[in-house]
C-alpha cells in the first residue's frame, strides 16, 4: 500500500503572516512510527489563494501523489480562507478548531473537528520521546526549531508537569495538526476511520 502523508497547515496572522507546513508520512515498515519529512514556516507575501495554489502543487510531487490529506488549523481567520481557497481548487482539505484553554468548547461550524491541544501535546510529546516519531533533516533551522520545541514537552511530561500550551507556536500548530491526522488514519484502507470526525468523511484521502 502507498504511504500515507498528512499536511498540517497553520498560519499566523501578522505584518506578514507567518505560514508552517509540517509533512508527516507514517512508516511503511512500522504502522505506528510517523516521521516528519518536512517541516518548514516562511512569510506569506501574496495571498492566501497563492498559498492554496503552492499547497497543491506540491500534493501533485511525488510521492504525495500517492494518499496525502490536507489538514487546516481554522481558529483564526486567515487559517479559514485557506480552508476555503483550497476548497475552491478542489482539495478538500480537513478543517480543525483546536481547543487551546479550558474556557470553554471551542467554536465549531459544522464539517469542523474540535481537539485539544493539551492531550494532543502529550500524544505527540510520548511519541517523540519513544521514538515513535521521528524528525528528518534535523540539521535545519525549521526542523531544529521543532525539535526544540518537542523537547520542552518531553520536559514537562517526564517531571510530572501539566503539558503547557504555550509552547504551541505556528509550527508546532502545523506538526500537532499532522501527527494527529496521521494516528486517525487506519493502515487498512476498507474500514473507516477510528474516531467517527466531523468532516473526515468526505476528506479521506482515496486508494
Amino acid at each position: 500500500m502507498a504511504n500515507a502523508f498528512a499536511f498540517g497547515l497553520a498560519i499566523e496572522p501578522g505584518t506578514p503572516d507567518e505560514l508552517a507546513l509540517t509533512i508527516v508520512e507514517r512508516d511503511d515498515e512500522d504502522d505506528q512510527v510517523f516521521v516528519v519529512r518536512r517541516t518548514l514556516t516562511e512569510s506569506i507575501d501574496g495571498s492566501v489563494e497563492d498559498v492554496a495554489k503552492q499547497v497543491q502543487n506540491r500534493l501533485a510531487e511525488s510521492p504525495y501523489t500517492a494518499r496525502s490529506s490536507v489538514i487546516v488549523y481554522v481558529n483564526n481567520e486567515s487559517g479559514t480562507a485557506l480552508a476555503d481557497a483550497l476548497s475552491d481548487r478542489g482539495v478538500r482539505p480537513v478543517r480543525v478548531h483546536v481547543r487551546v484553554t479550558d474556557e470553554g468548547a471551542a467554536a465549531e461550524s459544522e464539517g469542523e473537528a474540535v481537539i485539544d491541544a493539551r492531550e494532543e501535546l502529550f500524544s505527540l510529546s510520548t511519541a517523540h520521546r519513544t521514538g515513535n516519531l521521528r524528525l528528518e533533516h534535523r540539521t535545519t533551522e525549521d526542523a531544529a526549531r521543532l525539535a526544540r520545541t518537542l523537547g520542552h514537552l518531553i520536559d514537562d511530561s517526564s517531571e510530572g508537569t501539566e503539558i503547557s500550551t504555550d509552547v504551541l507556536d505556528v509550527q508546532g500548530m502545523s506538526a500537532l495538526l499532522a501527527y494527529w491526522w496521521s494516528t486517525e488514519q487506519t493502515t487498512d484502507p476498507t474500514e473507516r476511520l477510528r474516531a467517527d470526525l466531523p468532516g473526515t468523511e468526505a476528506a479521506r484521502p482515496t486508494t
